[in-house]
């Protein structure tokens, strides 16, 4: 198994990123360093890098998150999706079949 230094080094064999959030650029506290510069890079060069992310967070909520964070859309990355888009997804075509009509939400 070879392993390699920078992301770079392998960016050419693929013209679509998906990129975990929490420990590839952002560490809990801080971002992580030289990633928003690799995800902008590839951004500049014409490829779509997702984000992907377990959050509950959805639509512009997680865009505006990650802007304070310092990402920006178009920028560092094309698109977003997590897990509340998931969700909210299902609920709303219902492809998950819910039983009665009250609910109760343990989370965001």
């Amino acid at each position: 198994m070879k392993i390699y230094n920078d992301f770079n080094e392998i960016a050419d064999n693929f013209d679509t990123l998906f990129v975990d959030a929490y420990g590839v650029f952002w560490g809990g506290s801080a971002v992580i360093p030289n990633s928003l510069e690799t995800m902008a890079g590839q951004v500049s060069q014409g490829k779509q890098v997702c984000i992907v992310s377990n959050t509950s967070i959805v639509g512009d909520e997680i865009i505006d998150s990650y802007q304070r964070k310092g990402l920006t859309k178009g920028i560092h990355y094309t698109d977003v999706v997590t897990s509340g888009d998931v969700c909210l997804d299902y609920l709303n075509n219902g492809k998950i079949p819910l039983k009665g009509n009250k609910f109760y939400i343990i989370g965001s």
